[in-house]
């Protein structure tokens, strides 16, 4: 494939044994198909009930919990 076109495998990663045990075939696919690994983990913002619209929220807290869910992720024998 050319670099217009290369070939790309994304995953899901949550931290779970599943999403790991996905991660590891992500990157075995990405290396037989010599293509690049994306890998990703969602998060939203919790919901806001009535009367809680005062509290305090860290939103940059959910992304660094995604980020070091990630880095656990490929730190893993």
């Amino acid at each position: 494939m050319d670099e217009e076109h290369t070939f790309e495998v994304v995953v899901g990663v949550d931290g779970s044994p599943q999403s790991l045990l996905a991660l590891e075939w992500a990157v075995t696919e990405a290396r037989l198909r010599h293509g690049q690994l994306r890998v990703v983990t969602g998060w939203q913002f919790p919901a806001v009930a009535a009367g809680m619209e005062s509290l305090p929220w860290e939103f940059d807290a959910f992304q660094r919990v995604a980020q070091r869910i990630q880095a656990r992720a490929w730190l893993r024998p």
